[in-house]
């Protein structure tokens, strides 16, 4: 299993709104900036991460975006689901008529079901608070944000 870039995005805008100081509000510019994120493509994360109740978004001069909900309250999982949808192994998982036509009557379904479980498991164990430490209320702090990452690809543009 292999997340999109996209979600990848979406854990690290997370974790920046996360080490703000609880109810300020951080432009998409200062996100975009700081983790060297493209700004439209930062702006497709963002409306996700918002229509998923993840985070909260407010219009006008003093607008923004900051943490939808307590951070104890929000899962890994929750976040690459608000970006990719259910998270899956294999399209045998899906649950879908037809994406397996073999595979699903073989004896391995069973073991990767099985993993898919435990995989399920940690993600749903690790809420953005454990992700973030104790840095919380670090006025978004250096500490919080790593470098900007280097561009690989023209894929996320």
């Amino acid at each position: 299993m292999r997340s999109t870039r996209e979600a990848d995005y979406a854990v690290m805008t997370m974790t920046f709104l996360a080490c703000a100081e609880p109810g300020d509000v951080v432009i998409r510019r200062e996100i975009a900036e700081r983790l060297g994120l493209p700004d439209k493509f930062l702006a497709k994360i963002l409306r996700k991460l918002t229509r998923a109740g993840l985070v909260r978004s407010f219009h006008g001069v003093h607008g923004g975006y900051r943490i939808g909900k307590d951070t104890g309250e929000i899962s890994l999982a929750d976040i690459v689901r608000a970006i990719d949808g259910p998270v899956v192994l294999t399209r045998s998982l899906e649950g879908r008529r037809g994406v397996c036509d073999l595979f699903c009557l073989c004896e391995a379904t069973e073991a990767v079901r099985r993993v898919q479980e435990k995989v399920m498991t940690v993600l749903e164990e690790m809420s953005l608070s454990e992700m973030i430490g104790q840095r919380r209320g670090s006025k978004v702090s250096s500490a919080c944000v790593a470098e900007p990452l280097p561009e690989t690809s023209q894929e996320a543009r």
